[in-house]
This record gives structure tokens, sequence and C-alpha cells, in this order.
């Protein structure tokens, strides 16, 4: 048998107390333990109701009846002093929770300690602090998850507070709530309405308003409208740097709008965009296009197509694209007044060309252009130069040849070429008679004093025999060696001048012979020197131009003569001088006899008149 001893049993028998939830019994059986005369009850405050809660200060009983004496002390003299006495809390703090703890001590020395919870409720509240504290936790009473920035759902307005406060609300800032709480949604169109919602809190003669900002949602819209609103909110998604007008990277197409609208998307006018937003960037060639991206805008039966105008950017040019489009827009720079057709001033030949190509320019096949395009034009008599440049456009690798046709017109006419042009045209400036001409002039002849590009003739016919200054023709003849209708040479001299230049031109003209003088006499004959002169044509004649010959005479003696048969002279019986042609001879070559002489000129096949003699005889 196991003994327990006196200690042990007590300290079982406070486990199974604490374990049971008895504390005060567990304190009073304690007690009855050591002083089994002394009870809880009996030194229990009467201010500490069932509950534990001090009504008032504590009544500590220092004695008790069989002649112990009580002490006491307190765990918290923040809520009970030493004498009883309750410290209460401010309103605003929290009930204080205190032990109180006696200690009995009998006669015989023996104590026995007793503990008693208590529970020190906070002063109570006056009117103004108790609005105060209700209307700091005030609130709408909000329902369905709403708040005070989205109100949707009935408010619940409660009428009483913490500490016996009344509440009464008034909504008549906000159209769409009532006094009672009930909330009616403005229409979509007229938005959501904020407003203030007091609350006034009131217990005696306290009072305070309490004011709540409220948003009240609107209703959702409606497709139609939702349909219109999204469709001016529907907007392109375009790539950084990117705009309606500058398109070069892919499209954002959203597939749904504001107000949960589905949006589809056509873009069929443009070939460069697809449906998808995809940009396919057209060449430089081609240029930039614009078009029409068409979205259609859906929710339930409503729908609206927005239109979007865009410009899709071409791709950068290449040097291909470059020379050709540099080769198209090349063009020569002309002065003013010139043509391709009529230079005279200098060309402007560019080197650089559209889109960074380089311009070379071939100016070989015209002498008065340099590469340079400056012109050299050439003189008036060369005429007018036609060729073509070669420019060549460049730019990397690839390269393009343009042609230019040009003309360079002539310089005007100088004065030295105005009066050659007219020498050189002189038979134009001498007017025959018809049927005649320059070989075969039978009739006066005009000559002309003026000519072209302004320039003025004078006439000099001293070298023609037959004309004189004014064009007068005389065609009788005195070169009496010539039959008629032989030509009579000679030259006409025309003086050309324009300002202070001036050229002389010599012109050969025949005049036809229509009477010739008579065969002269000889200018002198002697006898016996046996010689005869005759005048020498034009004194320039060779001997060997002229025919000299003779022919005996004879008689009967009855008055009858005879003439013989012409003989031509022995040459070397010829001599000249400057006036004269002389005929000398001896009589081993011509006998002693009567003779008739004559003479002749022969040149260049053209046989003149002869001259006769009378007869002489030695």
């Amino acid at each position: 048998m196991v003994r327990i001893r006196g200690r042990h049993l007590l300290i079982l028998l406070f486990f199974a107390l604490v374990f049971s939830g008895c504390k005060n019994e567990l304190i009073s059986e304690i007690a009855h333990y050591y002083s089994p005369g002394v009870q809880a009850h009996d030194i229990r405050p009467p201010q500490i109701n069932a509950s534990n809660i001090a009504t008032g200060d504590l009544t500590l009983a220092l004695s008790v009846g069989d002649g112990s004496t009580v002490s006491w002390e307190t765990s918290s003299h923040s809520g009970i002093a030493v004498n009883g006495q309750l410290i209460q809390p401010s309103f605003t703090q929290s009930d204080i929770t205190a032990n109180i703890t006696a200690t009995v001590s009998s006669k015989s020395g023996r104590k026995s300690r007793f503990t008693f919870e208590v529970i020190v409720p906070a002063m109570a509240a006056t009117d103004t602090e108790a609005v105060t504290a209700a209307a700091a936790v005030l609130t709408p009473g909000y329902q369905g998850g709403d708040t005070a920035s989205h109100v949707t759902n009935n408010l619940a307005f409660v009428t009483s507070g913490l500490h016996a406060t009344q509440i009464s609300w008034n909504a008549s800032a906000l159209s769409s709530i009532t006094n009672s709480g009930t909330v009616t949604r403005p229409s979509y169109l007229a938005g959501d309405e904020l407003g203030t919602l007091q609350a006034t809190v009131s217990k005696g003669i306290a009072t305070t308003v309490v004011s709540f900002s409220l948003t009240v949602i609107r209703l959702p819209i409606g497709d139609a409208l939702a349909v219109t609103e999204a469709a001016a909110a529907l907007a392109i998604q375009y790539q950084s740097g990117d705009s309606a007008s500058s398109v070069t990277g892919n499209l954002g197409f959203p597939s749904t709008g504001l107000h949960s609208t589905n949006v589809s998307w056509d873009a069929s006018a443009l070939s460069s965009v697809l449906n998808s937003g995809v940009v396919n960037q057209p060449f430089f060639a081609d240029g930039n296009e614009t078009g029409i991206i068409a979205a259609t805008v859906q929710r339930g039966t409503e729908s609206d197509t927005v239109n979007f105008p865009i410009t899709v950017i071409t791709l950068p040019i290449s040097d291909s694209e470059s020379v050709s489009m540099a080769s198209a827009a090349l063009a020569i720079i002309y002065a003013t007044g010139d043509l391709a057709t009529s230079v005279t001033e200098n060309l402007g030949l560019a080197t650089i060309g559209l889109h960074g190509t380089t311009v070379s320019w071939n100016t070989s096949a015209l002498a008065s252009v340099s590469s340079n395009g400056t012109v050299s034009r050439p003189p008036f008599m060369s005429g007018d130069e036609s060729g073509t440049l070669v420019a060549t456009v460049r730019k990397g690798s690839e390269s393009s040849s343009v042609n230019f046709p040009i003309t360079v017109v002539r310089l005007p006419m100088s004065d030295t070429e105005s009066v050659n042009s007219v020498a050189d045209d002189i038979v134009n400036y001498i007017i025959f008679a018809d049927g005649d001409s320059d070989s075969s002039v039978t009739d006066d002849v005009t000559l002309s004093t003026s000519g072209a590009h302004d320039t003025s003739i004078m006439w000099n016919t001293d070298g023609h025999p037959n004309i004189d200054s004014l064009g007068n023709v005389n065609t009788h003849s005195a070169m009496w060696w010539l039959p008629v209708g032989h030509g009579v040479t000679g030259d006409i001299v025309a003086t050309i001048t324009k300002n202070s230049v001036s050229v002389q031109e010599t012109y050969s003209v025949v005049v036809i012979s229509e009477s010739v003088d008579s065969p002269p006499t000889p200018a002198s004959y002697t006898f016996p020197g046996r010689s005869i002169q005759f005048p020498r044509p034009f004194g320039g004649e060779a001997l060997e131009h002229f025919d000299i010959q003779y022919r005996q005479q004879t008689s009967d003696g009855f008055g009858h003569t005879s003439l013989g048969a012409w003989l031509d002279a022995p040459a070397a019986s010829f001599s000249a001088s400057s006036t004269h042609i002389q005929f000398s001879w001896s009589t081993a070559s011509i006998p002693i006899g009567n003779y008739q002489f004559r003479f002749r000129l022969n040149r260049n096949g053209v046989i003149g008149s002869w001259a006769s003699t009378p007869i002489t005889g030695y």
C-alpha cells in the first residue's frame, strides 16, 4: 500500500482542480486545508459579482470570526489600490483584470491564502465620448462587395450605435440614394454620381455629423451605345515611331474593344497590309501606298464600321532603283532662253543625282562643250554643232547611261565672216540679162551695191575693157585680131565692206564681141632694110602665138596683076618689143619682088583676123 502524505494529497488536489477549471474552489480548498475554519466566501469582497466584475470599491475584511487576521495584496496597482479602492481606466481604455490575494493568519500561527480575480471596468463614457466613439466606427452597410467608391447595391443604415447612441441618415446630396438606403443607379449616359452621405450620431444633448464620400456607379452600357463608344475609342496600334501617315512596321489590330465589344479588321483595300496586321512595305519605285483599313465593332446585334486611312511607306530605295530614278530625273540645266536644240550659253551638268547617285559626263562627241559644261560656240562659218552628251549615273555597283542630244548654235557672223560670205557668193550679186551668164555676156549687167549681212559693195571694172563700173556692156571689141562672136575676157573687182572690214573679190566675165575694130596697118616698114612692124596686141602674147604670112604680087606688063599663095614667114625671122611685132627677112629667104604681108594672133586655138599691109616691093 502506498501512503500518501498530507502535502502530496494537497498537490494532487491542486492539479485536479486546475484541470477541472475550478480555480476559486482550489483557493478555497487550499485555505480550508490550512485553516479549516475559514472559507473563501467568508472574506470575499461583496462588491465582486458572479462575473468577477467589481461594482464599486472593495470592502476588504481585516479579520475573521475565529480571531484570525487578514492581510491583502494586489497584482495590479493600476486597477485596485491595496485598500480596495478601484482605480478605473478611462473610457477609451480597456477593462483591467487584476488578482487580489488575502493572507489569513490564525492564532495558532497557521496561514491560509485566498486569491480572487477582479475585473475593474473602464469608466462609463460621457454622452460626448459616446457620440465620438460611435461616430468613429460608423459606416454605411455596403452589400455585395460594394465600397464607398463603388456603390451598386442598397445600403444598410443602422439607427443605433455604440454606447446607446442614436443614428439618423441624410442622403439628400445624392439623387440616387434615399434616406432609407435604397439605391437607384444612374443611367450610363448620366455617368457615375459622386456625393456626400451624412449620418448624425446623437446621445443626450451630444451630437456629431459624419460624412461619407460615395460614388454610385452608373448602370451598364447598352449594346448600341457600347458599340458607338468602342468605335470612337478604337485605335490601330503602331510600332514605335510609326503613325497613320507613316507606317513601316506591323500593325496591331485589337480583337476586343471597350465594353466587351468584338472587333474584326479588313485591310483588303491595301495590298501591303494583311488582315492580321502584317505589313509588307512596297518597293521604293512603287511609291507609298495609301488606303483604308476597315474595323467592324460588334456587341450583340449591334455593329459599326470604323475606317482608318493609313499610308504605308516604301522600303528604302535600292541602288538599282536609285540609279533608275535618278537617270529618269536627270536633266541638263540650260541658260535662260536656251533649249537642247539651241544652246548658246554654258550648260549646267550635275555631278550629284537623286538618291545619293553620282553623275559623270562624256562630252567627247561635241568639240564645243567641255566636261564641266563650258560651251565654246563654233564660228559662224563652221555652222551649228550637233552631238550627244552622255551622262553616266552610278550608285554602288549599279550604273546607267543617259543620252542628251543637243545643238550648239554657232556664233553670230563677224564682220570678217560677213564680207567673206558675200565675197564667196559674189556671183549672186552680178545680175545678168536673160540668157546671159558670166561666160557669155551680151547685154548690160546689174552690179548690186548692197550685200547680205549689212554689207556694201563697190565695183571696179578697170580690168575689163568692155564693162564699166555701172555694169554697162560694150560688145564692140578693139581686139581686131579676134573674130566677131569671140569673148572678150576681163575681171571686175568687188570691194565688200562692213564697218571697218573690207575684202576684194575678183570675178572674170566674158563679153561676146558683136563687132571688132578694123585691122591696123603696119606701124612701120623699111626697105631695103627688109623688115615690117605690126602693133603688138596687149603687149604680152608670146611670139609663138603670132602667125605672119606673105604672098607675091606679079604683073604681066599690060596692067594686069596676080597674087600668089600665102606663105608662112620663117619663125626665126620674128622679134618683138613691148609694143610691136617685127618681121625681118633676107633675099635668101624671100626673093626680091612685090609682096603683101599679114599677121594674126593664134592663141589657145582661137585664131584672130588677119591684118594686112599694102603691097610693098623691093
